[in-house]
């Protein structure tokens, strides 16, 4: 009996006793090698567990009336052959460059960096590629670290491939050596023997919106030559709405706040994402100019929102919910809202300017200029502009100038008493807009002295911008060295036509400023400069 082993001489071999071990990784195959059945070599093809071998054996007898053994029915050479798997082959993944590559953004913002930067960071990328099948997966393989953010690494990965069953999915992963995963894609299996090229864009993953493209070339080498390559898959394309979205917050003007800042809400077809502008202190016309950019996917143009908040007043029920605005203040609480306004996307190449105006309730006031640009991505389907938004009537905007003369008063009441005569007062006008409560909003005249029939002619300009219709109310006040004494009040009524118009005003009593009836009249000109003549109507204001 003869047994014949094949082992792999680096792994089957016991160093220390220098004999072959029994079984082990090192075995390839075995067989047992049949009795010579005649003089001479005889030479015959043995199966093994995989594969074949080749011996020849020959026995020399020394008795001339040996007896030969019949001959050994052998397989023929071609049953011993085992098939490789269909799926045998090499496949070779060419990974070229990646272009416009960033670090991804988190759709809901940065709790570390609430504020949007467009500080450049440096990248040191490398691209790791995996294979996985319906078989065994094959191990990843990684370029070397390249830094750019349009990193060139030109390298060659090979796998060598025994599956039986296909087909065979490459996923690409570009990461960065701190940061992690800047994207990911799936490349198509190659549809012929030779090399197909692919330009892929990458996608984000954990809620995180990825930029750049990825460039590189496949190849796949069967060992069989009837190998049916499988039907090529179309590359994944980018959504028709694919860019970036640039929200130029330049500015605002007379808003009701003194410590402000912008946020922009941009929603697509599956995600929410906001930026916010800086905190502007101590003042109610603040100059921005920041930059705010959102990458965006989807089938449908975003909508975008923008909202002006006060971060000295807080309130608990906010107007309108904002998960960034939570966030940005980190409280249970959020700003106080300054307006809001939504803002039509842009209808053309190039940077569109906008000046909106704000709305909300009655105390807001005030508009924001802003600058919006659509930039598509370089590979995506070629984009639609969206029409203009059809003309609507306008919201009702009483954006200008009230013109007030205080001319004179007649008959007030006495809130000074003599001793020695008649009570006299020392009389002067302030101008209160009760539906928005901001301190530059309201006007004061001079002081006549000793007076109970003042001429003022005085003249004061009150600056307004709102969606809401101002109301204004006359007051007539004694100064005094300690509180000043009211003597009454009126409504002034808007003008309904261009130009000044006189009015005369019985004053009224209003026991909550003070217990004694109010007295006389008083005599203005009013006159209403709206800033666009053009669109507003006279009666708006009756």
């Amino acid at each position: 009996s003869i047994k014949i082993e094949i082992r792999d001489a680096k792994k089957g071999t016991d160093r220390k006793a220098g004999s072959p071990k029994k079984g082990g990784p090192g075995l390839l195959g075995s067989a047992v090698v049949p009795f010579p059945w005649a003089a001479g070599e005889n030479e015959m093809d043995l199966r093994l567990d995989q594969g074949w071998v080749t011996v020849a054996a020959r026995f020399e007898p020394v008795r001339e009336d040996f007896k030969w053994p019949k001959e050994a029915q052998l397989e023929p050479v071609k049953s011993c052959v085992v098939a490789p798997p269909a799926w045998t082959g090499v496949l070779t993944v060419v990974v070229n460059a990646a272009a416009e590559v960033k670090l991804p953004e988190d759709v809901a913002g940065s709790k570390k960096t609430p504020y949007h930067s467009n500080k450049p960071v440096a990248l040191s990328s490398f691209v790791s590629i995996g294979v996985s099948s319906p078989g065994n997966p094959l191990p990843a393989q990684h370029t070397k670290t390249i830094s750019g953010h349009s990193p060139s690494w030109c390298e060659v990965l090979t796998w060598e491939v025994e599956q039986e069953c296909g087909p065979l999915d490459l996923e690409c992963i570009v990461e960065e050596k701190k940061a992690g995963v800047l994207g990911r894609c799936r490349v198509p299996f190659p549809g012929d023997v030779g090399k197909t090229t692919h330009d892929l864009w990458l996608q984000g993953d954990d809620g995180k919106i990825a930029t750049g493209s990825l460039s590189l070339q496949v190849q796949w080498k069967p060992v069989h030559s009837d190998f049916v390559f499988p039907t090529p898959s179309v590359p994944p394309t980018l959504p028709v709405v694919s860019g970036d979205l640039v929200v130029t917050v330049v500015g605002a003007e007379w808003l009701s706040g003194s410590q402000s800042c912008a946020v922009v809400e941009v929603q697509d077809s599956s995600n929410m994402q906001w930026r916010c502008t800086s905190v502007m202190k101590k003042t109610s016309d603040p100059v921005w100019g920041q930059k705010l950019r959102f990458r965006c996917r989807g089938d449908e143009v975003p909508k975008i929102a923008l909202e002006l908040c006060d971060s000295e007043r807080s309130q608990a029920q906010p107007s309108s919910p904002s998960r960034g605005l939570n966030k940005m203040f980190r409280t249970t609480t959020r700003a106080a809202t300054l307006g809001c306004a939504s803002v039509p996307f842009p209808t053309q190449p190039g940077p569109v300017e906008q000046e909106l105006y704000l709305s909300g309730d009655a105390s807001v006031t005030g508009l924001v200029r802003l600058r919006t640009e659509w930039v598509a991505h370089p590979r995506a389907p070629e984009f639609q502009w969206p029409a203009p938004e059809a003309a609507v009537e306008d919201e009702p905007v009483w954006h200008g100038e009230l013109v007030l003369t205080a001319q004179s008063a007649s008959d007030l009441r006495a809130a000074d008493m003599s001793l020695f005569g008649k009570g006299t007062s020392d009389p002067y006008v302030k101008l209160i807009t009760t539906t928005i409560p901001r301190p530059s909003t309201t006007w004061k005249s001079k002081v006549i002295k000793k007076n109970l029939n003042p001429v003022w002619n005085e003249t004061g300009i009150v600056q307004l911008i709102t969606t809401t219709k101002p109301e204004f109310l006359i007051e007539i006040w004694d100064e005094d060295l300690d509180a000043d004494d009211f003597l009454g009040e009126a409504v002034l009524p808007l003008p309904t036509a261009p130009g000044e118009q006189e009015v005369e005003l019985v004053l009224n009593t209003n026991k909550s400023k003070n217990k004694r009836d109010a007295k006389g009249a008083v005599k203005l000109r009013v006159a209403w400069k709206p800033a666009r003549p053009e669109k507003f109507r006279w009666t708006w204001n009756r």
